[in-house]
């Protein structure tokens, strides 16, 4: 009886959102497939600081990350947050050639049901991106 009612929890907690926030999987796409360069762009379509010169010194990070680790071979998301029907945030990682590097992105839907990215930051070390010690995928999210 208690795996039912753990298993319906689960069930019933599972987000409107189905998949990962199609500017994260853009950014990405176009990360993997044209360099650094085309990340920001991707990432920062439609939100506030979509023409913001500051943000320009992440490109800068990146290439520090690219200097260390090598080129990017693939990413996943490791857990997603759905704080509102409007608002979430999705921990991902990318594995480099050589290690991985951590990312969120914090993600707001318009009233268009166009999702923009609020915020995003990325790191090299896990415990400065995921929310708890020791890392467990189960507990990122709380579920």
């Amino acid at each position: 009886m208690k795996y039912t009612v753990g298993i319906l929890g689960l069930v019933l907690s599972v987000s409107a959102y189905a998949e990962p926030p199609k500017i994260l999987t853009n950014a990405m796409d176009a990360y993997m497939e044209k360099g650094r360069s085309a990340f920001l762009p991707a990432m920062l379509k439609g939100s506030p600081l979509e023409n913001e010169k500051s943000v320009l010194v992440q490109e800068n990070m990146i290439g520090q990350v690219e200097s260390y680790y090598g080129k990017p071979e693939s990413w996943e998301v490791l857990a997603e947050c759905d704080l509102t029907e409007r608002f979430r945030s999705t921990y991902y990682i990318v594995y480099y050639e050589k290690g991985p590097v951590f990312g969120y992105v914090d993600t707001y839907k318009l009233k268009s049901g166009f999702e923009i990215a609020a915020k995003f930051q990325f790191h090299t070390e896990a415990a400065q991106i995921l929310p708890f010690k020791p890392i467990a995928k189960e507990k990122i999210c709380g579920a």
